[in-house]
């Protein structure tokens, strides 16, 4: 059973989403040697690590502008949906 097994509605998916992407931010941040002072530095890595992810995307001949323009399509989705 995965985390995301769980119904939509009352912002508990939206939680399970957020809950799994700290965990990926935080092991981002140990292995890139960022600090966790304040929440700048958790902005700076939220930023440094989607561009990675930009990086990673046109590696794999993927479009990296295109694949931030769906995620920001789906999380504006996703916000509407988990109210």
């Amino acid at each position: 059973m995965s985390r995301f097994d769980v119904q939509p509605g009352n912002g508990r998916m939206n939680a399970v989403r957020a809950s799994v992407a700290g965990e990926v931010l935080e092991h981002f941040m140990k292995e890139t040697g960022q600090s966790k002072r304040n929440e700048d530095d958790h902005k700076d890595a939220v930023g440094d690590l989607i561009c990675n992810l930009m990086h990673y995307a046109r590696s794999k001949y993927m479009d990296p502008h295109g694949i931030a323009h769906n995620a920001i399509n789906n999380f504006d989705g996703e916000e509407q949906d988990d109210e």
